[in-house]
């Protein structure tokens, strides 16, 4: 798992985002997804230090919604400073189809809004302030 999860970051460095879907289970239906986040990853790679996140990287145990069908995943959650929302990565492996291939094509969570500040967020209508 390790060694997909360095290989997925290896291939964005050097830009070879169209080597990237051949790490995943069933890519051919989630190529354009797959390929999109990588691009995502690989505009921002120096800005998310992922060369740092790579060498702390730990595997956890979880299940899928079938509590029988164990699952392992890798995370990383990258915070650009206090005031914004963090940006997480999450490659989930399943065992049911070999630890070899990431199972889910995405991979990229709050991409859009990881840069900005929430006050400005908050301005803009997108994360209001509660009103109670």
């Amino acid at each position: 798992m390790k060694m997909v999860v360095k290989n997925y970051f290896s291939n964005i460095k050097k830009d070879s985002i169209e080597e990237i879907p051949k790490l995943f289970w069933e890519s051919e239906n989630f190529s354009g997804a797959i390929r999109s986040e990588a691009f995502f990853i690989n505009k921002h790679y120096d800005e998310l230090e992922i060369d740092d996140l790579v060498q702390q990287m730990k595997i956890k145990d979880t299940t899928s919604i079938i509590p029988s069908q164990k699952q392992k995943y890798i995370q990383f959650t990258i915070k650009k400073n206090e005031d914004n929302l963090p940006i997480i990565i999450t490659f989930i492996f399943d065992k049911m189809y070999g630890f070899d291939k990431i199972t889910s094509p995405n991979v990229l969570q709050n991409q859009m809004y990881w840069n900005k500040s929430l006050d400005s967020l908050r301005k803009k209508g997108i994360f209001p302030r509660p009103r109670y």
